[in-house]
């Protein structure tokens, strides 16, 4: 039977009078103070064809409602409860018809009050072998606040050797998704409830499905007592709810086999003084009456005295597509004769199929606006960044405008999350941006705050080149800018060495900062590699930046060891002014730094040939030099080790007649 849960936060306590007649607005205790009527979610099988879709209403109005999930044979909900806060649902159902490549399981999802931004907790399953089914199912849940979901979790494995086996927990996850846990000793139990304070679980312990049904009360974090027995039953107790202030809980019991027709409320009340539950007593017992109508599952407490139930009609005059209606009923427990009322079918209420509604708090409150933080630079594109205020935020509509073409504004509608990446931007036009905010209840902050931006290109560090102006062999310059950027742009560059045990980057050196200039000079150091970042910023403090790029300046390859067959060239063209380079088969060069990860410079030329390079005495391949025209100071081979120590890099030439292999130098990033 689809079912829909319930709850109630402490703050609806005041909220609902009894009976419910629903005619005028409801309100709190203060004198002339008018508060909004709960919000109320339930299901509802419009066309009758046994599949509910969720509807959202008010309990003043409930004939007034909105689809949440709207019942077009896309969906069946199963169960659904509204956060504490009311601003958002978690929900059981099955989207198989909406979606045919689903595999028909249902899925605990949460969602917004519209349906939208929806996060799944859990998914049901079946799994069949050639010896065995097994069925994973969610047994009841519940909001632990608004940020966490607890609930059960049932796996039934058939086989044909044996009885079924049964599994049950409780477990909790992440009211946005995540990674579920079960909470400490509470194997064998399910179908829970939370207190209104979140502190205490109720559930039903199945044990081993072969004996007595038992519920108790426990901590939320988990059983570390033994805990206390609020009712047993030899065949079925189920569906507890908290009142609205935590002293009773009402919950199904089932005492006989044919539970449609022996159902009944009872509620079991925490006395103070003892600090112990007292005996559980019925407060509705519904056998099949005269209307021909039984109690369904799911009671829940508008307050601290008042029950809201279902009851199914399955009378002659029943609908005759064979789908019974279902009716909201209420009993109030009189506080003066501590007996409870006569049970009343709640007026004007709409046709509720397998559900029962659930109520919270309206949110009737819009959401504050959101703030604009800078703006990522990337030529056509801008990556919006935002910060929102409010813990029930949901998304925003953004609105552009071209500022230097004068167009009409473009609508960017349901943007989820913080940050959108806007495409297909003119670069050096300005764009203004400005938000209406949702949230999870559909209310809106329209956005007085604006953010303007100028569509800029990321800067982009170019490969280093030799410079003369400052000490000529060890300088070299770096260039960032990028053509066709807009006016205004400036730039901001460091530059930065790694070293140490753990080869960390250290402290950055400011090479330019807010300056127009493209391009500049570092003073190198032999055998350092240097790490270089460039960010750009627009006129309106937008900015975006670059990952951090190596560059190394080479040890001059004198500082190794050559066999014989090798010939010094001196130029200022070569890194620290001079060049070694063979002509002879077998040559060898060695050379050995201290690091962690070594480059080999050098001339890559048409005529240029390969070399084998070994590490430590291990071969690590056979590499090329050549080239289509020559080209001076490349990294002909790059190679890491596994730690930051002494290392021993040794070249052998492998030359065909009229080869020659040039090294420059030996990057070595200490």
């Amino acid at each position: 039977m689809q079912t829909i849960r319930v709850a109630l936060s402490a703050a609806v306590a005041t909220a609902v009078a009894v009976p419910l007649t629903l005619a005028a607005p409801l309100t709190t205790g203060i004198a002339g103070a008018t508060v909004a009527s709960p919000t109320l979610v339930y299901a509802a099988d419009i066309d009758r064809d046994g599949l509910a879709g969720l509807y959202r209403a008010t309990v003043a109005d409930p004939t007034n409602k909105t689809a949440v999930l709207a019942d077009n044979d896309a969906i069946s909900v199963e169960e659904a409860l509204l956060s504490p806060d009311g601003s958002r649902i978690a929900v059981l159902y099955d989207s198989t018809a909406a979606n045919p490549s689903d595999t028909g399981a249902r899925k605990l999802v949460t969602m917004n009050l519209d349906g939208s931004n929806q996060h799944v907790l859990a998914t049901e399953s079946v799994i069949f072998s050639s010896t065995e089914a097994t069925f994973d199912d969610v047994n009841g849940f519940g909001w632990k606040g608004n940020d966490t979901i607890v609930y059960g979790w049932s796996t039934t494995k058939f086989s044909s050797a044996s009885n079924p086996v049964f599994t049950d927990q409780v477990r909790t996850v992440p009211a946005i998704g995540g990674t579920s846990a079960m909470v400490a000793g509470t194997s064998g139990y399910a179908d829970p409830a939370v207190s209104p304070d979140g502190t205490q679980l109720v559930a039903v312990n199945y044990g081993d499905h072969t004996g007595t049904t038992d519920l108790e009360v426990f901590p939320s974090t988990g059983i570390s007592a033994t805990p206390p027995v609020l009712a047993t039953s030899t065949t079925e107790l189920r569906s507890p709810a908290w009142s609205t202030d935590g002293t009773a809980i009402v919950f199904v019991r089932d005492d006989s086999t044919d539970t449609l027709d022996a159902s009944e409320l009872d509620v079991t009340r925490f006395d103070s003084g003892t600090s112990t539950w007292g005996t559980a007593t019925a407060a509705v017992p519904v056998v099949q009456g005269a209307d021909s109508s039984w109690l369904d599952e799911d009671p829940y407490w508008t307050d601290a005295n008042t029950l809201m139930f279902e009851r199914i009609d399955d009378s002659s005059t029943a609908s005759g597509d064979g789908v019974a209606p279902i009716d909201l009923w209420t009993a109030a427990f009189d506080t003066g004769t501590s007996t409870w009322g006569t049970a009343a079918k709640v007026a004007d209420t709409p046709t509720v199929d397998e559900g029962s509604p659930s109520t919270a708090p309206a949110d009737l409150t819009p959401p504050s606006a959101i703030s604009f933080g800078a703006f990522g630079l990337g030529g056509t594109s801008v990556t919006l960044h935002w910060t929102a205020s409010d813990a029930d935020y949901s998304h925003v509509t953004l609105h552009r405008t071209d500022d230097t073409a004068g167009s009409p504004a473009v609508d960017i509608p349901n943007v989820f999350g913080t940050s959108y990446v806007d495409k297909n931007l003119v670069v050096g036009h300005n764009y203004t941006y400005t938000a209406d905010t949702f949230d999870g209840a559909g209310n809106q902050a329209i956005s007085e705050a604006s953010h303007q931006v100028t569509a800029t290109y990321a800067p982009k560090i170019v490969a280093p080149s030799p410079s003369s102006s400052v000490t000529p062999y060890a300088a070299f310059r770096v260039t960032w800018g990028v053509a066709g950027q807009p006016a205004g742009t400036t730039y901001d560059v460091d530059y930065a060495v790694k070293g140490g045990t753990t080869w960390t980057l250290g402290t950055a050196t400011h090479l330019v900062r807010g300056s127009t200039a493209t391009n500049g000079v570092i003073t190198g150091t032999p055998g350092q590699t240097y790490y270089i970042r460039a960010a750009s910023h627009d006129t309106f403090g937008n900015t975006t930046i670059t990952p951090w790029t190596s560059v190394n300046v080479p040890y001059d390859q004198k500082n190794g060891l050559f066999s014989s067959g090798w010939v010094t060239a001196s130029n200022r063209v070569f890194w620290l002014g001079s060049i070694a380079y063979t002509g002879t088969n077998g040559t060898i060069f060695i050379i050995s730094p201290t690091s962690k990860s070594v480059s080999i410079v050098g001339t890559k030329c048409p005529s240029c040939g390969k070399f084998a390079v070994y590490v430590d005495g291990h071969y690590r391949g056979t590499f090329s030099s050549a080239a289509s025209t020559t080209k001076l100071r490349q990294i002909l081979w790059t190679g890491v080790n596994t730690t930051i120590s002494r290392h021993q890099i040794k070249l052998v030439a492998v030359l065909t007649r009229g080869q020659r292999l040039n090294i420059d130098g030996v990057a070595d990033p200490r």
